[in-house]
């Protein structure tokens, strides 16, 4: 076969090969994925290869060579137009030829080498690609299991921390009912069986009108005329009225208010409650709102007040708001700390046997003792005398302050003294009986003393002569009013303190 025949041949399969090539990209045109690209690409290779094979098999370098051989004869008739080459330029001719096609297969070899390598390199891309989606996988994933953990922790630490609030929520509460308990336990009610008669009844209703007339005389002499005017209006506004028991009840703090007030919520079934009786049984019971429902109280509702010595009612106030262990954002407390602060006892300067309050308290840093305490209540006291209107806590705000005895007139006047008796009488006077019980409710103890007159001996002995003096003048119109005498108390003072004041 002559070369013009094979290079026609291989023409032919290089342009079928790139027909294949453009048919093969023209099909897959929509579908150029990789897969699809590099099928194509192997396709042409092949052809291209093929082609190449039968070119350099049918073109060999002896086959140039003896090509004059079969050269034609020169035709001298030819036109200068038509001149034929000589032998030598046919030589060359072919050398050229060979050097295209070696350059062309030097070319497709280069294409094919470029081709596999970049094949080659496609490969490595993907497998890069691959490697590189691997280890983003990877690190995703152990993004993604640091994240799971992180917020297992976190949530882990949330749920901690909120049962660590409600363990301390659940502290609280129980501490506030340990608290409640406490405040329940303060209150020792102790009851009282009497067999009452008529004859009894009789009996206690004259003495308890006699003292009312007491107070009626009182009230012109000339050292309760002295005593400032209480604010009537205010007065009014703290009574608890009954209706439909037909009384009007004047609570007066450290004289049996606990006791008569728990009677009072017994009538309307309420006996939940355990601290602010007055208050609670105000709330069932309110008293007058206006003047005008004043005057419109009925002409038979019978007015009742119930008191104590006023000494011995200031001692009660003491070991109850002094030397009672309470809460540290309590009132009292932050009163106790300011009377220490403000008030110095001249006993402690002499001795420490006479200060100590033999106290149950456990914080006793803030505790101020009973010559402290009455200096405070002197203080309170003495500037609603001199006019500056002092403000004065209940539980020892004057009875004449107070209840206004002397502006609004009382029928009953019950003693803490004869209490058992007179509320027996006050419990069949109001008819009671089914729903009220004779109890006297009665402060534990927050010293070392249990009874009472062992308490008294001790406190009052502390106070000075003077100081003790000054608070008689002070509640004066109480002792008057209500016929209590001090003489009792000033004896309690030793005779060492009144022969140096009497000198």
């Amino acid at each position: 076969m002559s070369w013009r025949e094979s290079g026609k041949k291989g023409l032919i399969i290089l342009v079928v090969a790139c027909i294949v090539c453009l048919v093969s990209i023209h099909t897959n045109r929509y579908e150029l994925s990789g897969p699809s690209v590099r099928k194509v690409i192997h396709q042409a290779q092949s052809y291209l290869w093929k082609a190449g094979n039968v070119i350099h098999s049918s073109q060999s370098y002896w086959e140039l060579v003896n090509v004059t051989e079969e050269l034609p004869t020169r035709d001298d008739n030819l036109s200068p137009g038509h001149y034929r080459s000589d032998p030598a330029d046919v030589y060359n001719d072919q050398i050229n030829t060979e050097k295209d096609t070696n350059t062309n297969l030097n070319n497709t070899t280069e294409k094919d080498t470029n081709t596999n390598l970049n094949n080659t390199t496609g490969k490595d891309t993907n497998t890069n690609i691959n490697n590189t989606k691997e280890k983003d996988t990877n690190t995703n994933l152990n993004n993604t299991t640091e994240k799971t953990a992180n917020e297992h922790n976190e949530t882990n630490s949330k749920k901690k921390k909120k049962q660590a609030k409600q363990n301390k929520k659940a502290q609280g509460k129980e501490k506030k009912k340990k608290m409640r308990y406490r405040d329940y336990q303060y209150q020792r009610d102790h009851f009282n069986e009497l067999n009452w008669t008529q004859a009894m009844s009789d009996k206690v209703q004259k003495e308890l009108n006699k003292r009312a007339e007491g107070v009626e005389a009182g009230c012109s002499s000339l050292e309760v005329q002295r005593a400032p005017k209480p604010n009537v209006m205010y007065v009014e506004r703290h009574l608890v009225h009954v209706k439909e028991k037909k009384f009007m009840w004047c609570p007066v703090h450290k004289a049996a208010s606990t006791t008569w007030a728990k009677n009072l919520l017994r009538l309307v079934g309420d006996t939940n409650t355990i601290n602010n009786y007055q208050g609670n049984a105000r709330k069932h019971f309110p008293p007058p709102q206006t003047s005008r429902d004043m005057h419109h109280v009925p002409k038979d509702t019978t007015w009742l007040l119930i008191v104590r010595h006023p000494l011995q009612r200031l001692l009660s106030a003491y070991r109850d708001k002094m030397l009672r262990e309470r809460k540290s954002r309590d009132r009292f407390v932050q009163m106790q700390k300011q009377i220490v602060t403000a008030y110095q006892d001249p006993n402690q300067t002499t001795t420490t046997t006479t200060t100590t309050n033999n106290t149950l308290n456990a914080n006793t840093s803030h505790v101020p003792t009973f010559t402290q305490f009455l200096l405070k209540v002197k203080d309170d006291v003495e500037s609603v005398w001199t006019g500056r209107k002092r403000p004065i806590n209940q539980h020892w705000s004057p009875y004449w302050l107070l209840c206004a005895p002397c502006q609004l007139h009382y029928h009953l006047i019950a003693h803490v003294e004869t209490f058992t008796r007179d509320q027996e009488y006050l419990i069949h006077r109001f008819h009671m009986e089914d729903q009220a019980v004779n109890i006297h409710s009665h402060a534990s103890n927050f010293d070392s003393y249990e009874g009472t007159d062992e308490a008294t001996q001790h406190y009052f002995s502390q106070v000075p002569k003077e100081l003790l003096n000054q608070i008689i003048q002070l509640y004066l119109p109480d002792f008057i009013l209500f016929d209590y005498s001090p003489d009792e108390y000033l004896k309690l003072l030793p005779s060492v303190q009144s022969s140096t004041n009497e000198h």
